[in-house]
């Protein structure tokens, strides 16, 4: 037995979340549309800014209704994974089309993206939450 346990590989672990991948999407039968989403890791200073902030809006949200005497809307944990997703999301490409359109990479234009399609906030979800995606080797 050993007397320490080398922690190198977590700090590594770490540096691949701040790196970030890139990887396909699919459309429902699992098969690349030609889009590749770029996004860093939960451990990454850029997610942990994220989930400050959308935390920091969210609760600005509630208490703004709470003094309007207004309810939590239905699709509020959608609008909360888009603004995470697109936070912590680095880029795409090439620029998808929609209605017709190219549409640049931008956070605004990611959180609309992410709450227009489940479909692809679901595939960037599990990979932005996970640290396993962020492994090398």
């Amino acid at each position: 037995m050993t007397d320490t346990v080398n922690l190198d590989r977590f700090d590594a672990l770490v540096q691949s979340q701040e790196d970030g991948i890139e990887f396909d999407l699919v459309d429902e039968m699992g098969k690349p549309i030609g889009l590749k989403i770029s996004l860093v890791g939960p451990d990454s200073k850029q997610a942990r800014k994220a989930m400050k902030e959308v935390a920091q809006e969210f609760s600005k949200r509630a208490e703004d209704r709470a003094l309007a005497g207004e309810g939590t809307p239905d699709d509020e944990e959608d609008q909360r994974t888009a603004a995470y997703l697109s936070k912590v999301t680095t880029g795409w490409s090439p620029n998808p089309s929609i209605a017709g359109k190219a549409v640049s990479f931008s956070e605004e234009n990611a959180r609309t993206f992410f709450g227009r399609f489940r479909i692809f906030a679901e595939q960037v979800e599990v990979r932005a939450v996970r640290r396993g995606p962020f492994a090398k080797g």
